[in-house]
């Protein structure tokens, strides 16, 4: 699908509107709390936003037909039954359409109405009661808003749902998150008692998300679910690496070295590399999903992209990182779906690369979790 100037163009205008309402914010907040953290988190707008805008204006005037990542087009007599069905409010066979066809295609109808001017869905995006949390992964820090906030901001201003970032480390342990998860959650359910939550997490965000629902299973009453998009939810084997199995031998070589920031660099590196090994994952899923809180739904979503598809920095990590399994440039898509013995939704693998969910991203975000909640009210999970 390529998007015509007209939508270079709003790209564009989008870019420059969050970037002044984000610039002004984080001003506003230096002004009234002064201090080195605001102005360096003002400094940190102004560079990500200078770079966004740049990408987008460039985009305008020397590439106005931009090539978006987009699952391939489902047949359309099939498409259209499955359209016809749920707009009918009736159940669809699983022989015809699974869980994650039926999930792609709701996708589709949204994506192409995002960036089709003439194009529009006869699906009705249905109203939810509850408030979304979001949770970003691995060094997060370094962007200006939290992964997917872009798509949470959309639907807020369109479809009034309330959402919430919860913060964590990037960098630090899943046990360190999940206590600063629990914090936050805990805030959220003292100021509203009866507001129910509903928690999307991305990349480590899923592990993170998990670990505090398997050790905070009292808490389940105030959540509807979580959803998880291109989680490692059994690990990634680039664990297994060459690259990163030398940080090992790195850890060794240093733990005796008179620089202290030298050995807590690598501690928390090495933190981080066993949080996502393949083998302690998968073990820590299987001995643990018992305890995962059974009256919420768990939903995952893989994503998958070649090198030429993905950003600069995706490109990369597939040349460090060399396999033959679908992956997104950092996640193995199998890796990010649920096993079978665990009763959960897994959506199946979109096109897309592992930073679809930054906000300056072309990827069709809004489109993504428009689907999410019409395909889980669908299914029943989000009443």
């Amino acid at each position: 699908m390529n998007l015509n100037r007209k939508k270079a163009i709003k790209l564009f205008g989008q870019a420059l509107q969050h970037s002044t309402d984000d610039m002004r914010d984080a001003a506003n907040e230096l002004i009234k709390n002064p201090s080195l953290n605001e102005a360096l988190h003002l400094g940190k707008i102004g560079f990500n936003s200078s770079v966004w805008v740049s990408q987008t204006f460039a985009k305008l005037f020397y590439s106005p037909n931009i090539e978006i990542p987009s699952a391939p087009r489902s047949n359309s007599m099939e498409t259209q039954l499955v359209i016809d069905a749920l707009n009918s409010d009736k159940s669809i066979d699983p022989m015809k359409a699974s869980h994650s066809d039926i999930f792609k295609i709701i996708f589709e109808e949204f994506e192409k109405e995002q960036f089709l001017d003439n194009y529009k869905t006869t699906l009705k995006v249905p109203p939810i009661n509850g408030r979304i949390l979001l949770i970003s992964g691995i060094f997060n820090e370094v962007f200006s808003k939290a992964a997917f906030e872009r798509a949470a901001q959309f639907l807020n201003k369109h479809y009034q749902i309330p959402y919430s970032v919860i913060k964590t480390h990037g960098a630090q342990s899943c046990d360190h998150n999940c206590e600063m998860i629990h914090r936050q959650i805990q805030e959220l359910i003292q100021e509203n008692p009866t507001e129910k939550l509903w928690i999307i997490a991305f990349s480590k965000g899923g592990l993170d998300a998990l670990h505090y629902l398997s050790q905070y299973q009292e808490f389940a009453d105030h959540i509807i679910g979580l959803s998880t998009i291109a989680t490692p939810i059994l690990g990634s084997n680039h664990t297994n690496s060459t690259w990163i199995q030398n940080l090992d031998r790195f850890s060794e070589y240093v733990k005796n070295s008179p620089f202290k920031h030298q050995r807590n660099v690598v501690k928390v590196l090495k933190k981080l590399k066993d949080s996502l090994c393949s083998n302690q994952l998968e073990t820590w899923f299987q001995e643990n999903y018992p305890n995962l809180p059974p009256n919420i739904f768990y939903s995952a979503l893989a994503l998958e992209s070649s090198w030429y598809e993905s950003h600069a920095w995706m490109v990369l990590t597939k040349l460090i990182f060399p396999t033959e399994s679908i992956n997104d440039g950092i996640v193995e898509a199998d890796r990010a779906l649920y096993p079978e013995y665990f009763n959960s939704i897994n959506l199946g693998i979109l096109k897309g690369h592992h930073l679809i969910g930054n906000r300056s991203s072309t990827f069709p975000q809004e489109a993504l979790l428009l689907a999410h909640i019409y395909f889980l009210k669908y299914i029943g999970s989000l009443d």
